[in-house]
């Protein structure tokens, strides 16, 4: 029906462009909200603690290990507010330590 008051409404089949997955695959992944400044090992009795820091303020924060509790990554959105005030040492689980040695 046709008149005065009909509206037409026109949609477009177009839709998003396609994902170009081969450039996806060869990016890479960002993990991290900010990547550490320094990193490296206090060895004592023949073990070795693995830690990374961020940041260089005068006054150092320990991050407490949350991978008992919670995924390692716990602290990710933290460290860049803290490291802009502070120096942020935090320590790294042994399975990521262990891609160190």
């Amino acid at each position: 029906m046709k008149g005065a008051g009909s509206m037409r409404i026109q949609t477009s089949k177009a839709g998003p462009p396609p994902l170009d997955v081969q450039a996806l695959r060869a990016a890479p992944e960002q993990s991290r909200a900010r990547y550490p400044d320094n990193e490296g090992y206090v060895e004592r009795d023949g073990q070795r603690l693995f830690y990374e820091v961020y940041g260089e303020g005068e006054e150092t924060i320990f991050l407490l290990p949350t991978w008992s509790l919670a995924h390692s990554r716990h602290w990710k959105m933290q460290i860049p507010y803290l490291s802009r005030h502070l120096r942020a040492l935090r320590p790294l689980p042994r399975p990521a330590a262990l891609r160190h040695r």
